[in-house]
């Protein structure tokens, strides 16, 4: 038996809730996978038009970058400098899916 939470479990809010999408349904686990597979194609698109803008990017830089394009607006100046900052300690043999 796997000692992994369940996807039940995961779509659980801290309370104990089902996690509820903008209608009040429950988030089932095709929505969930939908909507990541939405959100690694965008990266992807994303990843493509930085490369293709600056060739000789480097990963940390192209990492960097995601995150500007995808969160910068989310982050007072402070806290996005901070994150940055992190992206750059990050080693570059770190993959996420793309």
């Amino acid at each position: 038996m796997s000692s992994r939470p369940s996807v039940d479990e995961r779509h659980t809010a801290p309370h104990g809730k089902t996690l509820q999408g903008h209608n009040h349904e429950p988030i089932r686990c095709g929505t969930a996978k939908m909507g990541c597979s939405m959100h690694n194609t965008a990266k992807k698109i994303v990843r493509a038009s930085i490369v293709q803008a600056a060739p000789q990017t480097t990963e940390k830089a192209i990492r960097s970058e995601l995150f500007l394009r995808f969160y910068a607006n989310d982050f007072d100046p402070e806290t996005r400098e901070k994150i940055l900052q992190a992206l750059e300690t990050l080693p570059t043999s770190i993959r996420y899916s793309t």
